[in-house]
């Protein structure tokens, strides 16, 4: 049988088997989904010997077995292109007349391009011309449109070479035609160097 004789050797004793104990409940706590509970020892060493740890306060968080439903199902939370549209031609007319912009233009390693954007056409493949005029002269090209969620663009192969057009101001235009629909822009004055 072990004897303590001093009360310092009883209060080492006791704060090492206290620490001990302590140890062994915390290291072994952990909640029913796997996340480790929180333990909030209430007791503290007092140096007396006559304090006591008591027992660890633990909180674990049952794990739940119903999912808990939603305002909105994920579905609603994805975003998606509006359904394609195809603008209907007016009464005697094979195609619909619609709106196109220019939205740029300029020179750049000794080409001239521009673009524009045709709304509530959704088309890949549309024919969309450029006309650039100055008086009686005219320098034209063409290319393919594309489409995105909820328009179409030209802009793909509007370009022509600046030696083919003199400095001063020039008129563009662009034009847009599909199966199903075509417009032209309003005249935009640019300026060649």
């Amino acid at each position: 049988m072990l004897r303590i004789s001093t009360p310092r050797a009883r209060r080492t004793l006791i704060a090492a088997a206290s620490a001990a104990a302590l140890g062994a409940v915390l290291s072994g706590c952990t909640s029913t989904d796997g996340t480790e509970a929180s333990a909030s020892p209430t007791a503290e060493a007092s140096g007396t010997g006559t304090a006591a740890p008591s027992e660890p306060s633990v909180s674990p968080t049952p794990a739940s077995s119903t999912p808990t439903p939603s305002a909105t199902s994920p579905t609603d939370a994805v975003a998606s292109d509006p359904p394609a549209t195809t603008p209907t031609p007016a009464p005697g007319e094979n195609r619909a007349q619609v709106a196109v912009t220019v939205t740029s233009w300029g020179v750049s390693n000794g080409l001239f391009s521009a673009g524009a954007v045709v709304e509530g056409v959704v088309e890949d493949g549309a024919l969309c011309f450029m006309t650039m005029t100055d008086g009686d002269r005219t320098v034209t090209a063409n290319g393919e449109s594309a489409r995105s969620a909820a328009s179409s663009s030209c802009g793909d192969g509007l370009i022509v070479d600046v030696d083919d057009l003199s400095s001063g101001t020039w008129s563009l235009t662009i034009a847009f035609r599909s199966d199903t629909a075509e417009g032209t822009s309003a005249p935009q004055e640019v300026d060649i160097p």
